[in-house]
């Protein structure tokens, strides 16, 4: 007796539905209205793998906000936060390369200073 199971002409397993019954229908001709629905969901689809979806709570007041400056820009406040969150973590990695860099420089001026004292003593 062995553990394998005897292959599943339809998808393995249950879906949301209830056991999966499908069947291949081999080749078929799509009219050209649902041809263009296959076409529209696989772009769809193709899309959503490079995409990231993001939740999270917000305050009432924080998100009017959001909403007013959305507003006066003249896009949807989804772009909006899109847009500003994109700019600020740009701007964020910006100055941190520069500080960064700042420090590095710093911490060689101190490290040459210390040098040029031990040298001279």
């Amino acid at each position: 007796m062995t553990d394998e199971k005897a292959p599943n002409p339809g998808r393995a397993g249950k879906g949301r539905r209830g056991p999966a019954n499908l069947q291949d229908l081999g080749d078929i001709e799509l009219t050209p209205e649902q041809a263009a629905r296959a076409e529209a969901a696989i772009a769809q689809a193709d899309k959503e793998l490079g995409e990231a979806r993001v939740y999270f709570r917000w305050g009432a007041a924080q998100l009017d906000a959001i909403r007013r400056a959305a507003d006066l820009a003249g896009v949807p406040y989804q772009t909006y936060m899109k847009l500003v969150l994109f700019r600020q973590a740009v701007a964020d990695i910006a100055a941190a390369d520069v500080a960064g860099r700042d420090v590095a420089r710093a911490a060689e001026a101190k490290a040459a200073e210390r040098k040029a004292r031990a040298g001279a003593s």
